[in-house]
């Protein structure tokens, strides 16, 4: 019977000791992305303003097709009515 419940006890407090490990390894990896992040923000900067831009042309026109063809609708229903 003790010999069971060590058992038990034993098996409780090393399988706990794995989720310390894989915490500190969490904490690690956020340590080393924020770092990298740091490192090379400028460079990041830069390359969302690039996508940013040459994606910025095509969404202004779908924006003004669109209110123009909601306009257009609109002018047809006041000549229709």
């Amino acid at each position: 019977m003790k010999l069971n419940l060590f058992l038990i006890l034993g098996i409780i407090c090393l399988s706990s000791c794995g989720d310390y490990a894989t915490l500190e390894l969490i904490d690690e990896n956020k340590k080393m992305a924020d770092s990298l992040f740091r490192v090379n923000r400028d460079s990041l900067y830069k390359t969302f303003d690039t996508d940013c831009d040459s994606i910025y042309p095509m969404i202004f026109n779908r924006a003004v097709d669109s209110i123009k063809i909601i306009q257009l609708e609109k002018i047809k229903e006041l000549i229709i009515d």
